[in-house]
């Protein structure tokens, strides 16, 4: 997400959720959220990696990846993006898996084009 923009963390269970947040650079947020609240709007203005936790449910955590550029993207289920209206140049393309860690790669948008990446993660053993 865009540093500064708001995120929307919604909660369409039943039951109550907590959304506590883990940061360095922003402040973190510890709220519950019972079933009646169904959206809780927060903002970070400073990019940075935030891990999102639920203290009721131990196994439900995310990660919001708060950047300084407006090009950023989630990848689909199959693991594909699309990061439109990229002005050309060369540019240095960063992916970012918790448990398999950062890799990146080199692409060249052309005036007019599109660039492909053919980014690969794999876990290793």
């Amino acid at each position: 997400m865009a540093a500064g923009a708001p995120v929307a963390i919604l909660n369409s269970d039943p039951i109550m959720h907590n959304v506590h947040t883990l940061t360095f650079e922003n402040r973190a947020v510890n709220r519950s959220q019972p079933p009646g609240v169904k959206k809780i709007e927060v903002e970070f203005p400073v990019p940075e990696k935030v891990k999102v936790r639920c203290d009721v449910h131990d196994w439900m955590n995310a990660w919001i990846i708060v950047v300084d550029h407006p090009y950023h993207v989630v990848t689909g289920a199959d693991g594909g993006f699309m990061i439109e209206n990229v002005p050309p140049g060369t540019y240095t393309l960063e992916v970012w898996h918790e448990s398999l860690g950062t890799t990146s790669e080199t692409v060249t948008v052309e005036p007019g084009g599109t660039a492909e990446a053919g980014i690969v993660m794999t876990a290793e053993g």
